[in-house]
C-alpha cells in the first residue's frame, strides 16, 4: 500500500528581492500578491488536496507565526513547526522528517517554498502523485527539475543524464549552482539542464539516512531535542539551532547522495526571485506592460507597475519597474531587478 504523503511548506525568508514590498514585517511569503492571495496561501491550496489538509506541516520562523496562522487557518497549531532561528532548509527538513517519523514511519514528504508560482495545478498535483508513488517504492530522493528557458544566474542547474527510471525521471550527473553568465549560456544552450526548483519528494526514512550518512552534523542536534517530544507543538530553541550548520538541503544531501533522481515538471513555475520574474506570471497587454492596480502604458512596453491603491502611469519608456509602498517608490530597469536585493540590505545602515 501507498504510505500516507505528509506535505512540508518551508515559510521562511524574508524575499529582499521584491522590496519596497517585503521587509520588516512583510515576509514574501505572505504578500498578497495574485488578487488578495498570497504565494503561502496558494500553495496550501495547491497541495492540500495531495497530501489532505490534516497532513499538511509548516515550517516556519518563530515570527512568521501570526502569519500562517492568519493565511492557513485550516492547519493546526501542532502542524506548524517553529525555528526561533534560521538556519536555511537542511534543518528545516531535517525537522520536518522528525516530526513525520515520530508519527508516521514511512511516510512521504513533498517539500515545498512557499513563495512560488506553479500553474496548472491540476499538473501540478499529478506530478507530485507520480513522485511520491516513485518515492515510495525506490527510496529515492527526487527533486523537480524545470527545462531551463533562459540563462539566469540567480538559479541552480541540474544535469539528469541516462535512461529514464520512470517517465520523466532520471539519475543526476551534476549540480550548478548560481553560475556565471557564460555558464549560464552555455548550460541553456545545450538543452542538458534544468533549473532546480527547490521542491523535493522522499520518504522522511530515506532523507534522515542520508544526512545521517552526510550530514550528521545538522542531524544530530535536531535528533536529540526531538528524542521526546511525540505530541504537541513544536518550537526548536535557538540554543538547539546554534549547534546547527546552516546550509540548503541540496548542498547537504542532494550533491553528494548516489540517491537523487531529478523529475523534470511538465508545469510552468516561477521562484518570483524579484519584480521582473513576477512581471513574467502577472496579465500583460499586447506590449507587455501588465502590474498589481490599475496600469496605464502610453507609447511603452515591457513595463510593470506596482501600485495595489492607485494608478500607475508610463509614458515613452521600456522595461521600467515602478513600485509603491506607502512612502517608498522603486523605479528600476528590468535587467537591474536582480540588484534591488543589495538596495534593500544597505538602506536600513543609511
Amino acid at each position: 500500500m501507498m504510505p500516507p504523503t505528509f506535505a512540508v511548506i518551508l515559510a521562511g525568508g524574508s524575499g529582499t528581492r521584491l522590496w519596497p514590498l517585503t521587509g520588516g514585517d512583510n515576509p514574501k511569503p505572505f504578500l498578497p500578491l495574485f488578487r488578495g492571495k498570497s504565494t503561502f496561501r496558494l500553495t496550501y491550496e495547491r497541495i492540500a488536496p495531495v497530501s489532505g489538509p490534516d497532513r499538511v506541516l509548516v515550517v516556519a520562523g518563530a515570527a512568521h507565526r501570526k502569519w500562517v496562522r492568519r493565511q492557513a487557518p485550516e492547519v493546526a497549531a501542532d502542524r506548524i513547526v517553529l525555528e526561533e532561528m534560521g538556519r536555511n532548509t537542511a534543518a528545516a527538513v531535517a525537522t520536518a522528517a522528525l516530526w513525520i517519523r515520530s508519527r508516521c514511519a514511512e511516510g512521504v514528504m513533498v517539500v515545498l517554498p512557499s513563495d512560488h508560482f506553479v500553474a496548472p495545478v491540476g499538473v501540478f498535483r499529478s506530478a507530485i502523485r507520480d513522485a511520491a508513488r516513485i518515492a515510495a517504492r525506490s527510496g529515492a530522493l527526487l527533486t523537480i527539475g524545470i527545462p531551463a528557458r533562459r540563462p539566469d544566474t540567480g538559479f541552480g542547474y541540474i544535469r539528469p543524464v541516462g535512461r529514464p527510471v520512470a517517465p520523466r525521471v532520471r539519475r543526476v550527473s551534476e549540480f550548478v549552482e548560481k553560475p556565471a553568465a557564460a555558464a549560464a549560456r552555455r548550460m541553456v544552450r545545450s538543452g542538458r539542464y534544468d533549473w532546480n526548483s527547490g521542491i523535493f519528494v522522499w520518504r522522511s526514512a530515506s532523507i534522515l539516512e542520508e544526512l545521517g550518512r552526510h550530514r550528521p552534523d545538522i542531524l544530530r542536534p535536531l535528533e536529540s531535542w526531538a528524542r521526546d517530544r511525540l505530541t504537541g507543538a513544536w518550537t526548536v530553541p535557538a540554543a538547539v539551532l546554534r549547534r546547527v550548520p546552516a546550509s540548503p538541503i541540496d548542498k547537504a544531501v542532494l550533491e553528494r547522495s548516489s540517491r537523487t533522481l531529478v523529475m523534470r515538471a511538465p508545469f510552468r513555475w516561477s521562484d518570483l526571485g524579484n519584480w521582473a520574474a513576477l512581471g513574467e506570471i502577472l496579465p500583460r497587454d499586447q506590449l507587455n506592460n501588465g502590474g498589481i492596480g490599475r496600469t496605464v502604458a502610453v507609447d511603452s512596453s515591457g513595463c510593470l507597475g506596482v501600485n495595489e491603491a492607485g494608478l500607475t502611469v508610463f509614458v515613452g519608456v521600456h522595461d521600467l519597474i515602478a513600485v509603491r509602498s506607502e512612502n517608498t517608490l522603486l523605479i528600476c530597469h528590468r535587467e537591474a531587478a536582480q540588484q534591488v536585493r543589495s538596495v534593500a540590505r544597505h538602506l536600513p545602515k543609511r
